[in-house]
């Protein structure tokens, strides 16, 4: 089974009296799974009493329609009477402002966000509840598997910019943290934080922001926290329940895009964990890059698990009293709705509107790089609380276009279901890395990690635009087992820190035939979080064969000139002194800009500024061709002419899956390129498709309606 569904309760909602029909309809439109989230509050109202009921009801009704069920457990709605029993669990913030349990609008039932899992009793009443819901309905023949949070991460921080958690037991965990990272020695510690303690039980996490060493400790020690939440929840179920798959799906932007140092995600080590990964995508919230590169790198860290689009928007936005706003503010005073939300608009953004079309792209989408199993956000309309909107049907339950746009999805791939689960991404030779670590060091230095997100996203933009497969990689300790062998080409955006051993393992990568891409400020910090004496720092500046000889950030940077084309570029005017290496670029005032160096068999490019970053807003068309002339040895299977149009592919043996994914709301004309030659077959039609075939090439002219998808079958001769 191609697991396609939906998202289907939260208690309160929806009404129960709906339940059975609603089921039945999903189930005549192609799908074939929902999910029910299990809010500890509502289910567990009182300490010597469960009230289970809304999950038999759902499992029956669900074994009727012939549906399957994934089973999440919300822990981050304490029960009353657990915040009475223990207060002192109660999350503390850095400016010591206790956050009481309350309703928000993703708990709209209260005991939001829970309370802090440095205290012993809320673990153990934690585990009673899963084990209890776990033993209760295993052998249950509707159940599918289980989440064991929903979207992990720091969750007081959801919503607020305050830092957590400074209870006293999470001060005392902190302490015997670092203990045994620097083995029981506290001149270690003060040797890396500067400081004159005496003994572990002085040590105090920061609150202010301005130094690197003890901020990136203190989030790296949540970073695990977080890890050993989810690593309990998890081995509570598989001691109850060997038999089921457990799931964890990210947050909208995956690690990749989200700040780790206030939201802990780590998308390679909660993969690990689980059987299934994936992650979270609401596309009218901003630009349709940020779903693509949420795939990305969730995709990525599920290397070796299946990977789902695990929740996906099935309609119209909504918020508080807006509708249909990507950040809806009060046009008045300004307040959010979101109450300080930390997705931050680079630019002002139409969020337009969820039409069948639409939907119809970014399911597809989601399916072109790799998905195995799609949910949607969610099947009715939310009518209580913050979060309005979103359904696959109708206010009243009946099915709408976007329902029906799902079922025509559902049948085709369950019309070639064998097709769909062998076929698989191409080899990906391209990759871009990154490291928390340097989120966190930007988060102490500026309050945000805007700079080295941008950098990431616009990176990605360009090489999605240009239709490159792009992995992440990690170039930190806390993957131990990082491999880059797999790649031709790795870009480092905004590398402000890197690991001495990824260093080492870049080096060797190169001498080897890599090509790496380097931007600016390269190992501006040391290991131990000091300034590099020289810069790049790390030993990179033998690798990229340069030095720095000045440096500024500006706010409107010089742009770069590359083979007569002048390229927008930001942040950063990092001015270079070759080395061993040769300046193929200069700002447009004149100095060395971009150096490309020999290293072996390979060659590296360093940047003396941020082009990734200007690209994340102003796409300015420039540095398409220096992205294709690094990435001249990385061939592509399917192109398309247009930016905005999307060509993606699955293969299958000699039968390729061909996606053309008009991501714009207006219609423009559009050339496909596929490598080789083969029968082609309209998967929404069953139709033969007629193409011209020049040279070694299979070419498609198609003129594309707004968010118009296709879907081909090539079988090659």
């Amino acid at each position: 089974m191609i697991p396609i569904g939906t998202q289907f309760y939260r208690a309160p909602t929806p009404l129960k009296e709906s339940w059975e029909k609603d089921l039945q309809t999903a189930r005549a439109h192609g799908l074939n799974i929902i999910r029910g989230w299990l809010m500890w509050n509502w289910m567990h109202p009182d300490e010597n009493r469960f009230d289970f009921s809304d999950i038999e009801d759902l499992l029956e009704a669900s074994r009727k329609a012939s549906m399957k069920v994934i089973l999440l457990f919300n822990l981050e709605s304490a029960p009353a009477w657990l915040v009475k029993k223990h207060p002192e669990a109660i999350y503390v913030s850095h400016i010591d402002r206790k956050y009481y349990p309350e309703s928000i609008g993703n708990t709209p039932a209260g005991g939001f966000p829970g309370l802090c899992f440095h205290h012993q009793p809320v673990v153990e009443h934690g585990k009673r509840f899963i084990a209890e819901v776990v033993k209760r309905y295993k052998n249950h023949p509707a159940l599918f598997g289980y989440e064991p949070h929903n979207e992990p991460l720091f969750e007081p921080s959801r919503y607020n910019n305050e830092v957590y958690c400074y209870c006293s037991r999470t001060l005392e965990e902190f302490q015997q943290w670092l203990a045994h990272k620097y083995g029981n020695d506290i001149d270690k510690l003060n040797f890396v934080w500067k400081r004159k303690y005496g003994s572990f039980d002085e040590v105090y996490p920061p609150r202010k922001r301005g130094i690197y060493a003890d901020w990136v400790d203190w989030r790296l020690f949540y970073m695990e926290s977080l890890q050993k939440t989810l690593q309990w929840r998890i081995q509570t179920i598989r001691d109850n329940d060997s038999t089921h798959p457990v799931l964890i799906h990210t947050r909208g932007g995956a690690g990749v895009t989200r700040p780790a140092a206030t939201e802990g995600i780590d998308d390679w080590a909660f993969a690990r964990m689980a059987d299934m990964y994936g992650t979270a995508a609401f596309p009218q919230c901003g630009p349709e890059q940020e779903y693509f590169i949420a795939m990305a790198g969730a995709r990525s860290a599920s290397k070796g698990k299946e990977f789902w689009m695990s929740e996906l928007q099935g309609g119209q936005y909504g918020m508080g009293v807006h509708r249909n706003d990507a950040e809806p503010k009060c046009f008045i005073c300004n307040s959010s709705t979101m109450e300080a939300t930390r997705d931050v608009q680079v630019s002002e953004f139409d969020p337009g509107e969820v039409t069948a079309e639409r939907l119809k792209m970014w399911m597809w989408s989601g399916i072109a790089q790799g998905a195995k199993g799609i949910l949607f956000w969610q099947y009715r309309w939310e009518t209580f609380g913050l979060e309005y909107g979103f359904g696959l049907t109708n206010m009243d339950g009946t099915p709408s276009e976007r329902l029906l746009a799902v079922k025509e999805m559902s049948g085709i791939i369950h019309s070639r279901e064998e097709l769909f689960k062998k076929a698989s991404l191409p080899d990906i030779k391209i990759a871009i890395a990154v490291t928390p670590i340097n989120d966190i060091i930007n988060f102490a230095a500026l309050g945000c990690t805007c700079q080295i997100k941008n950098s990431i996203k616009g990176l990605h933009k360009v090489l999605w635009n240009t239709d490159y497969l792009v992995d992440f990689v990690r170039i930190d300790e806390l993957v131990t087992d990082m491999s880059y062998d797999d790649y031709k080409v790795i870009y480092v955006p905004f590398p402000v820190w890197i690991s001495k051993r990824s260093v080492e393992k870049l080096k060797d990568w190169v001498a080897r035939g890599g090509t790496l891409v380097v931007e600016a400020s390269a190992g501006q910090l040391d290991e131990n979080f000091f300034t590099s004496i020289k810069v790049p720092g790390m030993g990179l500046d033998e690798l990229l064969g340069c030095e720095r000889a000045d440096i500024r950030s500006m706010k409107n940077v010089p742009r770069l000139v590359y083979k007569g084309k002048k390229i927008l570029t930001g942040f950063y005017k990092e001015v270079l002194k070759p080395t061993t290496g040769k300046v193929i670029g200069t700002f447009e005032t004149g100095e060395p800009a971009i150096v490309m160096n020999h290293w072996g068999k390979g060659k590296t490019f360093y940047i003396g500024s941020n082009p990734f970053y200007s690209y994340n807003q102003y796409e300015d068309p420039n540095l398409i061709p220096f992205i294709h002339d690094i990435n001249k040895e990385v061939p592509r299977e399917v192109y398309c002419n247009h930016k905005s149009v999307t060509a993606r592919l699955l293969k299958a043996g000699d039968q390729w899956i061909i996606f053309q994914l008009n991501t714009l709301n207006r219609s423009l004309d559009a050339t496909l390129t596929i490598e080789g030659k083969g029968k082609l077959t309209d998967l929404f039609t069953g139709k033969t498709v007629k193409a011209e075939v020049k040279g070694k090439h299979t070419i498609l002219r198609k003129r594309l309606t707004p968010f118009a998808t296709q879907v081909f079958l090539m079988e090659r001769k």
